[in-house]
């Protein structure tokens, strides 16, 4: 496998000129390790078959390049004769495709620390309140007990209605672990799906409240999805938002999560009491920066980024036109590929 031309721009590359680098092995003109890399490709050609591969090099400045080399093998007689190798530096697109990643990635967490804080008022009341029956129950007995005043029956009670109301709390504090956590270098854990919604809904149970918007969940509580529960919670909490912003407004208001399955994939399908999105706005919704909400309301990116969440995890996220009320349907496979890495 000799050089037998090239042209200035392949020769330059190993700091050469072409006639320097014809007729030379390309063992001679390739590192060792570098050749170990690219020799099934080679074998491949040698077998008549087109071959293309993305590569990362050092280049001579010891800078690494990214290419993308095609060969094409020439055929005379049923026989690879010679090929052909068009090698395209890719390094400036591979740069640009990095920061696109990166800026996503600092997109969808700006997103969802922005959500996390329109809840915060709501998750603080949610926590004070059962603090201040604690505060107010450990009052009352330890009065009973300076007075010697302190029954067993009326003891257990109160004693109950602060376990019950600690059980609270720590049900919102981990709600707040599973949506504020960073997981997207971790690899996918099978997690209770039942417990990734009603933490989530745990997080926005007192804006719901407020805005006197009934929600319900119909999901059997042994279902294990593989995923990144954070990320999972992340677009369960904006298509719930979305929702609640949809309907605030309407005389009938609910919003409705029921989970299906089949053999391949598991379906989270997220219903409202809206009548639907009409046709020119469902096309452009899951579209970056698109919005029908006021100015100051949202950034038009939640859906889009849901979305990108949705598909590194294998799965999509789409409008269900055929239903009567407004439904979005986020669907994930049973089983997941644990190479992939969620990055949006």
């Amino acid at each position: 496998m000799r050089n037998i031309n090239s042209n200035k721009i392949y020769s330059k590359y190993f700091s050469k000129n072409p006639d320097e680098i014809r007729g030379k092995h390309i063992k001679d003109l390739l590192s060792e390790n570098i050749f170990m890399q690219i020799e099934p490709y080679l074998r491949q050609v040698l077998e008549g078959r087109h071959v293309q591969f993305e590569q990362s090099t050092p280049h001579v400045d010891g800078t690494i390049h990214h290419t993308l080399a095609t060969y094409l093998p020439n055929i005379s007689e049923g026989k690879v004769v010679n090929f052909v190798t068009v090698v395209m530096d890719i390094t400036e697109f591979k740069n640009l495709d990095l920061q696109r990643q990166i800026l996503e990635a600092q997109l969808a967490e700006s997103s969802r620390l922005s959500a996390l804080g329109e809840m915060a008022g709501g998750v603080a009341h949610e926590v004070n309140n059962p603090l201040a029956i604690i505060r107010g129950k450990t009052g009352i007995l330890k009065q009973r007990l300076l007075e010697g005043q302190l029954d067993k029956v009326n003891g257990l009670r109160d004693f109950g209605v602060i376990e019950a109301t600690v059980d609270r709390i720590a049900k919102i504090v981990k709600g707040l672990r599973t949506y504020s956590r960073n997981s997207e270098n971790d690899p996918f854990e099978n997690s209770n799906l039942r417990d990734i919604i009603d933490d989530t809904i745990e997080l926005c149970a007192e804006k719901l409240k407020a805005g006197t918007i009934q929600m319900t969940l119909e999901c059997d509580p042994n279902i294990e999805v593989p995923c990144h529960p954070a990320q999972i919670s992340q677009v369960l909490m904006n298509l719930i938002m979305n929702a609640y912003d949809a309907i605030a407004e309407l005389h009938e208001k609910w919003i409705k999560i029921y989970v299906t399955e089949d053999q391949n994939n598991i379906a989270i399908n997220v219903s409202d009491s809206g009548l639907g999105i009409p046709t020119e706005v469902a096309n452009k919704i899951m579209q970056p920066f698109f919005t029908t909400k006021n100015i100051g309301k949202g950034t038009g990116l939640g859906l889009s980024i849901s979305m990108g969440i949705v598909e590194a995890h294998g799965g999509n996220l789409k409008y269900l036109t055929s239903e009567k009320n407004t439904t979005f349907c986020l669907k994930i496979p049973k089983i997941q590929d644990q190479n992939i890495k969620v990055t949006k």
